[in-house]
């Protein structure tokens, strides 16, 4: 019986610092210079990074304009210093100086230095618009 019960302790301990191994979920909150033209990056964006669900959300002002709520991004970790997110934005209406109108879609991929809280984001429009599109900046972190 004594060993049962020193056995469950044992478990017990073994299951509680392998959960704490796992990291809280994580707001990245990015401030960002913009590079180029168009206005479908943001200054300001948050990110939502679950890596022990492996999930994210994105949160901007084009994200916040077209859903008013963070929308899931696709999370990798291309190395252990940096994880990508990736996420898309469709039906955007465009007006251009032609007095054209039509949608677009914009594909956003935003690289996260976890070491150093740096980050980029790039924007790719799926018609033959400026597709220059990036920004740089640094995060700061909230648990």
């Amino acid at each position: 019986m004594t060993n049962t019960r020193y056995g469950a302790a044992a478990l017990a301990a073994i299951f509680f610092s392998a959960g704490s191994a796992f990291a809280a979920p994580v707001e990245y909150h990015c401030d960002y210079k913009v590079h180029g033209q168009g206005g479908f990056l943001s200054k300001k964006a948050i990110f939502f990074v679950d890596e022990a669900k492996g999930t994210a959300t994105a949160f901007d002002n084009m994200v916040s304009a077209m859903h008013k709520k963070p929308i899931p991004a696709v999370l990798s970790r291309p190395t252990k210093k940096r994880m990508q997110l990736d996420w898309k934005i469709e039906n955007v209406p465009i007006s251009t100086n032609f007095k054209e109108n039509f949608d677009v879609s914009i594909k956003y991929k935003a690289s996260i230095n976890v070491t150093n809280n740096t980050s980029r984001v790039k924007a790719r429009i799926d018609r033959e618009l400026s597709n220059n599109l990036s920004a740089s900046g640094s995060c700061k972190v909230k648990k």
